[in-house]
């Protein structure tokens, strides 16, 4: 068991899915690349909303509650938008979430690209948003893939060629593009019938396709799947089918 003392010298992050809930719990100055000192999945009830899903989650796990020295969460927009930082003041969020909100109980928070001049700026339940923000002091929010895109970003620098994202999740699928000098392209698509295998393998390629029509891009570019599915997931296994056809 680890204790509070204890974790004032340690690091937390939690990925929050469609299906379920992960953290890892990492000795402080670690990287997700070493092995965490503990390491869990608790699943969703399906009939709870996100908010009451991650309260329990939080109850039923007493050491996600201890005062770490750094908390970072994992989080899948649910639409997202690039926008360059002399556009956006934080003071005026609210004018932000009337644009790209497409729900009133949602909320923005914007993520700082490092070594770009403009941020991601993603919206997520706002009844979870506060949650998280009452439960944890020391609290960063990243989209899911950030980690992914630092990565693509780096490799298009030194290979000098695009990268199109392609991250998967249960509910939805957002493409972004990766060019040599930055990000410059990334939107979300909600699934019309996330529960319908066939209905979402299709929905996939046709938003590829009309990403890939929109932006002019050529067939020398990189496609890159990744998603926030375990790897012996269905949507893993989708994700391996769908390589097979791009």
């Amino acid at each position: 068991m680890i204790n509070a003392i204890q974790a004032e010298e340690m690091s937390l992050s939690i990925w929050l899915r469609s299906d379920g809930l992960s953290f890892a719990i990492y000795p402080k100055g670690a990287t997700q690349d070493d092995a965490p000192m503990l390491k869990s999945t608790l699943p969703f009830a399906e009939h709870f909303s996100l908010r009451e899903n991650v309260e329990q989650c939080l109850y039923e796990q007493p050491e996600l509650s201890l005062p770490f020295a750094q908390v970072k969460i994992y989080y899948t927009p649910t639409s997202v938008a690039l926008v360059p930082d002399a556009l956006f003041d934080e003071s005026n969020v609210d004018v932000w979430e009337t644009t790209l909100c497409t729900k009133q109980t949602e909320a923005l928070r914007p993520y700082l690209l490092e070594g770009e001049d403009k941020r991601l700026v993603g919206a997520m339940d706002r009844a979870t948003l506060e949650l998280l923000e009452r439960s944890f002091l020391m609290l960063s929010l990243c989209p899911s893939y950030a980690d992914k895109l630092s990565l693509l970003r780096t490799e298009a620098q030194q290979s000098l060629t695009s990268k199109l994202l392609v991250y998967l999740a249960y509910d939805g699928i957002t493409i972004a593009l990766i060019e040599p000098h930055g990000l410059s392209y990334i939107n979300r698509f909600a699934y019309v019938r996330p529960s319908d295998g066939d209905s979402k393998h299709g929905e996939i390629m046709y938003y590829l396709g009309l990403v890939w029509q929109s932006l002019e891009l050529s067939n020398t570019i990189d496609i890159v799947f990744d998603g926030e599915a375990e790897p012996e997931s269905t949507l893993a296994k989708e994700q391996e089918e769908l390589i097979k056809q791009v």
